[in-house]
């Protein structure tokens, strides 16, 4: 009768060290913080680099983050754009940016809201 016992407690010890609770799904991470002006500009755009004037200083938008300039920049189009805010044009007409203006790699140019602006050739 002691054997009986004692493999009965033994086979419930087993099963009950084997029973793991179930993992459940991890949170989703939350959401990615951007900056406030390369927000509206990101979803008109469909893209998260190009370059835009703030404050006077050219920026260029990485990744939904603006960083000051370094260098000028081609983009898709064949637009060159300069640190001092001059847009050569691949048809080699000249124009300059406006505070707020935003220009995505592709070349399209939207003003500060991200609404999508007339080419200025």
């Amino acid at each position: 009768m002691k054997k009986l016992i004692f493999a009965v407690f033994a086979f419930f010890s087993i099963i009950a060290c084997k029973t793991q609770p179930s993992q459940s799904t991890p949170p989703p991470p939350p959401p990615k913080e951007v900056n406030e002006i390369t927000t509206d500009a990101n979803i008109a755009a469909g893209t998260e680099r190009g370059v835009l004037m703030k404050n006077g200083v050219m920026m260029t938008m990485q990744n939904g983050e603006s960083v000051p300039m370094t260098s000028d920049m081609t983009l898709e189009n064949g637009d060159k754009v300069l640190m001092n805010g001059e847009i050569i044009h691949k048809d080699g007409s000249k124009t300059k940016m406006q505070e707020g203006m935003i220009i995505n790699n592709s070349g399209t140019r939207m003003d500060q809201n991200g609404k999508m602006m007339e080419p200025n050739r």
